[in-house]
């Protein structure tokens, strides 16, 4: 049984029970008025792309119904929200009677698998929770920056590991109670300090890239350097007289450079 999606402007849905009404009616009354703009904007982009979804019904004003052609049904819901995002369109699966709006969602980056979604919704956070697209991989990250995250993986047992980054700053925790891990990541999202309040999080080390020693600037540095590394570390293949001719051959270099003549200073107008 292929996918149905129902395409309704946003501004007139509360839930996804009038959401659903709203299908009902276009299935059982269908009207002969033109769609508004943005739904045949998406029905037109969806005709001339590889969505993997077709116009099943003729757009009218209260909306438009889209089936998907293909098996991977979180794809094209993926696709159809991309579509929908900015036009102040909301989708409704039809099977699921999940709806996503766009006028309740938070503009945040979320990423399952290989699949990115353009925003979130508790909609969108409960079916991946419930069911990951991709049981492979079965992970959701919600992004805010490039080292700013929050990340659910299910492990065997029905476990989950959150975490969570904030630059250098990162937690974890391990639990099987969903409700949890569904209330933090929105919490989150949506920047309410109750994630940070109410979980015991545990901080996780970082590895810490070692201090690199800094580059002789001058030729008495360079040799000073020297002599310290090998009074550190004495090469073992040196005899007492090779490492004797060494420390001459350096005390040699460094004489050199101290009689240097000084530079001429510049004459005084």
């Amino acid at each position: 049984m292929s996918s149905l999606f129902a395409v309704l402007p946003a501004a007139a849905l509360d839930s996804a029970e009038q959401a659903y009404e709203r299908y009902l009616s276009l299935v059982e009354a269908p009207e002969p008025s033109p769609p508004v703009r943005a739904v045949g904007v998406v029905c037109t982009l969806i005709h001339r792309s590889g969505t993997g979804l077709r116009v099943h019904r003729r757009p009218e004003a209260r909306g438009a119904l889209l089936e998907a052609t293909v098996r991977d049904r979180f794809d094209c819901l993926r696709a159809l929200l991309a579509l929908t995002a900015d036009r102040d369109l909301a989708v409704l699966d039809v099977a699921t009677r999940r709806l996503y709006n766009p006028r309740g969602a938070t503009r945040i980056q979320v990423t399952t698998g290989n699949i990115t979604l353009p925003y979130l919704t508790e909609s969108i956070l409960d079916e991946i929770l419930e069911t990951p697209p991709d049981p492979r991989a079965p992970a959701l990250q919600v992004t805010r920056a490039p080292m700013c995250y929050i990340r659910a993986r299910r492990l065997p047992d029905e476990i989950f590991e959150l975490e969570h980054r904030d630059l250098d700053a990162f937690f974890q925790l391990y639990t099987d109670n969903v409700p949890l891990v569904r209330k933090t990541i929105w919490a989150w999202a949506i920047r309410d300090p109750w994630w940070q309040q109410a979980i015991a999080w545990q901080p996780v080390d970082t590895p810490v890239a070692p201090r690199r020693r800094p580059v002789p600037e001058d030729d008495i540095d360079a040799v000073l350097a020297e002599l310290r590394r090998m009074a550190d570390e004495p090469p073992p293949e040196l005899g007492a007289l090779e490492l004797l001719s060494t420390f001459g051959d350096l005390d040699n270099r460094t004489q050199a450079i101290l009689d240097r003549p000084e530079p001429d200073a510049p004459e005084r107008g």
